[in-house]
């Protein structure tokens, strides 16, 4: 008797143990894991009349006791600055408000040198989302913001956390992944899906990269490239047609065309229509018209003069 319940106690024991070595964890399903396709890298238009450029927790790079950014903890942080720093220059360029934040502890002189803020650029000092306990959301309503262009460190911290915070308060993100660091790729692999898919932040979110982030245009700027070409080949008939009538005035020294000459240099800049002998020459038109690889941004007319007003590339 005492045999048998020995044995059906031994048999109970080993298919218990076989039972719990044969359920997977959720763990091991984790192992198991293919790694998601990366997502869609799209090209971006700005809108520079409600568009900011946010530049988080860059501070250390100097004094890596002073910040995230540094070659210790994170030098993948260090290699973004580049990138970065075209994004800044360019967006400082468009009159793009560029703010930043820094972690506690540091001060202003702490954000890498690279990215130095100028004076009048608002500074937030806060844990890893920007707009705790900080005048983040007050300053972007002040400035009628709707769209903020992300990049910063942690990745999975600081853009993490005030890019969805953001998008989940209805702003429109922008996040150059190239913009974004971490101690690990992992993170910004992770961050990069969570904004491609997670519910409430991707329907507000374009992923791209910094060389993708290609121009601006305000109010009242033509979108269309279509509109742009044929404005342009209008525009430049009539100059072609307005210089041969004033080349011929001058030449011919007509009265009332002394200041004929004066007129065309204030119209268009001498170092495009004027010839090395300083001559208005209209042959000079066409190799004009192929070095403007950008479309036409605006026109703007004032009085007695009329400029074409140059693409704003970002």
């Amino acid at each position: 008797m005492k045999t048998r319940s020995y044995r059906a106690l031994a048999a109970f024991a080993i298919a218990l143990l076989g039972a719990s070595t044969t359920q997977a964890t959720v763990i091991d399903e984790w192992n198991t894991i293919k790694v998601p396709p990366a997502p869609v890298l799209k090209p971006v238009t700005v809108d520079k009349s409600d568009t900011a450029l946010l530049l988080l927790d860059f501070n250390g790079a100097q004094d890596p006791s002073k910040g995230p950014c540094n070659t210790r903890s994170k030098p993948r942080c260090i290699a973004s600055l580049p990138k970065v720093e075209k994004l800044m220059e360019e967006a400082r360029k468009s009159g793009l408000p560029v703010i930043y934040s820094i972690t506690g502890g540091a001060a202003k002189a702490d954000i890498a040198d690279v990215l130095a803020p100028d004076a009048d650029d608002p500074i937030v000092q806060a844990g890893a989302n920007k707009f705790i306990n900080t005048d983040l959301e007050r300053i972007l309503t002040e400035k009628h913001i709707k769209t903020i262009i992300v990049t910063g460190t942690a990745s999975e911290g600081a853009v993490l956390n005030t890019a969805a915070y953001a998008a989940l308060k209805g702003m429109n993100v922008i996040l150059p992944v190239d913009g974004m660091s971490s101690a690990d790729p992992y993170a910004e692999q992770y961050v990069a899906w969570h904004f491609a898919n997670a519910p409430g932040v991707s329907a507000k979110t374009v992923l791209t990269t910094r060389d993708q982030v290609r121009r601006l245009a305000g109010p009242g700027m033509r979108r269309s490239g279509h509109l742009c070409t044929r404005l342009f080949h209008l525009l430049y008939s009539i100059s072609t047609f307005r210089f041969l009538v004033l080349q011929s005035k001058l030449a011919a020294g007509q009265p009332g065309t002394s200041n004929h000459r004066y007129w065309l240099v204030r119209w268009i800049p001498p170092e495009w229509w004027f010839s090395p002998g300083s001559k208005v020459s209209a042959r000079r038109l066409p190799s004009i018209a192929r070095s403007i690889t950008c479309h036409l941004s605006a026109l703007r007319f004032s009085a007695g003069s009329r400029a074409l007003l140059r693409p704003q590339v970002f």
